[in-house]
């Protein structure tokens, strides 16, 4: 019993201690990127460049100068780290509200469909953005035709069948006037 002890005990320390480096060469990985930004605002800050909103050519501060990452947990706090080290001040917005957009969740929505164009959540986002401008009395029409279908199928019959035959569907429907 002893030994089985010893052997998760030993099996478990191994584990962390690889979680623990694959962490610890992923911060290495960030202070690396970091000290290369770094280098690359000193090198860019001062040198010309042509303002179009002012008109003139001006020097490069560091207002003009932007990091943008794909994930700040972990890295924005390496990275604000040795920008303060190398003298370069820093902003860090750590808030996640960039993805929350409408634009983004209905670009999201379309890659899904272009994925698999059977799925109903993004083909409804889609059909009621203002791409497609489906209100959602429309939407509900097409769903109460075909209830015994999935969405994309009850859309598929609602395009291929004429939309002017349902019954529910008003003449002056803002999808009519869109695929007339």
């Amino acid at each position: 019993m002893q030994e089985l002890q010893l052997m998760h005990t030993i099996w478990m320390a191994t584990y962390l201690l690889i979680e623990l480096d694959e962490e610890i060469a992923g911060m290495k990985k960030a202070e690396t990127e970091a000290l290369v930004a770094a280098d690359i605002i000193k090198k860019t800050l001062g040198q010309k460049i042509y303002d179009a909103k002012k008109g003139c050519v001006r020097e490069i501060t560091r207002r003009d100068i932007v990091i943008l990452m794909r994930s700040t947990r972990i890295n924005a706090s390496v990275f604000a780290q040795i920008l303060e080290n190398e003298n370069i001040p820093v902003y860090v917005d750590d808030s996640d509200g960039y993805f929350d957009t409408i634009e983004i969740s209905l670009v999201e929505d379309m890659l899904s469909l272009i994925d698999n164009s059977r799925q109903d959540i993004p083909l409804i986002g889609v059909l009621h953005s203002p791409v497609f401008g489906f209100t959602i009395d429309e939407l509900a029409d097409i769903r109460l035709e075909c209830k015994d279908v999935p969405y994309y199928e009850a859309f598929r019959n609602y395009v291929c069948c004429g939309r002017r035959s349902w019954r529910r569907r008003s003449a002056n429907s803002k999808s009519d006037r869109k695929f007339r």
